[in-house]
């Protein structure tokens, strides 16, 4: 059974590669609404995400067999969406700037 310092790890990795990082979230003092599902305000590229789980999987050295439920956990789970259309239509939604223009003011970023 994974332990949960191995998910928070992942999911720290996760939110420090997302965009927004977790910059967004600790100190540039954004309040999000109540309502709001605060992973689908953040975007991280699906290939990225699986990396960062295997990666976590292979230094807590979580079975082969089980790391197929953890990847499960992570993606239903608090992580960044894969999704930058759900992102960037949440975040509207909430009144933030979407993913898709930040991505395009640094240079592309990691899209799908």
């Amino acid at each position: 059974m994974a332990s949960e310092e191995l998910y928070d790890d992942i999911f720290e990795e996760t939110y420090q590669r997302a965009t927004p990082g977790l910059e967004e979230i600790e100190d540039d003092g954004t309040e999000y609404p109540d309502d709001v599902n605060v992973p689908y305000l953040h975007f991280l590229d699906g290939d990225e995400l699986e990396e960062v789980i295997e990666d976590y999987c292979d230094q807590y050295d979580v079975p082969s067999h089980e790391e197929r439920q953890v990847k499960r956990n992570v993606v239903l789970g608090k992580s960044p969406s894969t999704s930058l259309d759900n992102v960037d239509r949440a975040r509207e939604d909430a009144g933030l700037k979407p993913v898709s223009e930040m991505l395009e003011e640094d240079g592309g970023g990691s899209q799908q």
